[in-house]
């Protein structure tokens, strides 16, 4: 079991790693809105747009254990952070070089390798950081959060008065920038090397049950903001909500997201990480059940609070459960499965989104619900089999 966190002023070490958090979060604030944009003017179509999307969530889950295994191995966290860093961003320009489905798969697919693996190696970073100059890993986060806001702004308003064509340039730019932050990284002294670790640490982390059932839990809560993310514009504006009021409804659920992880030093003092998860799933249970019956916008706005609860507590819950379920040479491994996990099962639930919404439209949002119940009854045997080991 590691230490516990603990919590005080920002150091310069933190401020380079939320320097960092907003490079990844400036790239992923444009790639996710406004990259299909830039497929669809490039002539790919609905299905080509969608496979492409998609590329990256099944690469994530095939190629991250085995990045995050490398970067548990190597001398310096940071070297792994660095190379993927680069990486990414000299995959990502031979975008330029290509214009058919198959190539622009193909670089996509060979650039998700290494971009996958960026956020659980920085979260095992952080974490790290935290241990050793006790910051506050909520507060390193949230810029993140607020990084992705203002991409999703900023790149709206470049992609509207020169077009989706810019949308390339931006990326280059915003992925350039997590190179070069990668490079400001601070550096964190491994702890003791035990060779009883050495071969393969995710078989012995995954015969832990509690261990697997947290990632489980993790999984299936985020894994119902599926629907919602890819049914949840579209729902809104069938009800008659205007662009501007929709916009609204997503950026009340990231301030939300933001506050929470401000206020995490004080939170988890007072709540564990599986806790937090269970936090997450209830708070699952209310809002994926209120979507399809609410229909006034103060209502609707209200319900998408609860986003700060959903991802917000669950994120927390789940990093900061791995970060103390085990030791910190195993963090980006530990870090990587999590990320697997919550990827396979988002992965599962996009697929099952679509017929979701064409079957039975907003009333989609129950499976959610009924996911979320499921998370909570895993969060309470995981919490029983640990109180009996203890």
């Amino acid at each position: 079991m590691s230490a516990m966190l603990s919590f005080s002023r920002p150091t310069g070490s933190s401020v380079r790693m939320a320097g960092y958090f907003v490079a990844i979060f400036l790239a992923q604030g444009t790639y996710l809105p406004f990259f299909p944009v830039f497929l669809a003017i490039q002539g790919l179509s609905e299905a080509e747009i969608g496979f492409v999307v998609a590329t990256p969530m099944v690469v994530r889950i095939i190629a991250t254990p085995f990045t995050s295994l490398y970067a548990d191995k190597v001398s310096d966290r940071r070297y792994a952070l660095v190379l993927y860093s680069v990486l990414s961003v000299a995959l990502f320009s031979l975008i330029g070089l290509v214009d058919r489905f198959w190539g622009i798969l193909a670089v996509i697919a060979a650039m998700a390798v290494f971009w996958t693996a960026l956020l659980p190696l920085s979260d095992a970073l952080a974490v790290a950081v935290s241990r050793r100059d006790g910051a506050n890993y909520g507060r390193m986060r949230l810029w993140g959060s607020i990084s992705f806001i203002c991409a999703n702004i900023g790149a709206g308003a470049v992609v509207e008065a020169e077009g989706g064509s810019r949308v390339y340039l931006l990326l280059v730019l915003a992925l350039t920038s997590v190179a070069v932050m990668s490079l400001f990284l601070p550096k964190v002294e491994r702890r003791g090397h035990d060779d009883s670790d050495e071969g393969i640490p995710a078989r012995k982390l995954l015969s832990r049950p509690v261990f697997v059932l947290g990632l489980a839990a993790a999984g299936l809560v985020q894994a119902s903001h599926a629907f919602l993310y890819g049914f949840g514009s579209l729902a809104w504006k069938e009800i008659g909500f205007s662009g501007g009021e929709i916009g609204a409804l997503w950026a009340v659920g990231v301030i939300a997201e933001i506050i929470l992880f401000w206020t995490s030093a004080s939170v988890l003092q007072r709540v564990s990480p599986l806790g937090l998860l269970a936090i997450g799933a209830g708070a699952g249970i209310i809002r994926w059940s209120l979507l399809p019956l609410v229909t006034a916008y103060p209502a609707v706005f209200a319900v998408q609070i609860l986003h700060g609860f959903t991802f917000g507590a669950t994120h927390l819950g789940i990093v900061h459960f791995v970060a103390r379920s085990l030791p910190e040479r195993l963090a980006s491994t530990g870090q990587g499965l999590a990320a697997t996990a919550v990827s396979a099962a988002m992965a599962t639930m996009v697929m099952a989104s679509g017929p979701l919404y064409r079957d039975f439209a907003v009333h989609g949002y129950f499976v959610m619900a009924g996911l979320s119940v499921l998370a909570l009854a895993i969060v309470a045997l995981a919490a029983l089999l640990e109180k009996r080991t203890a």
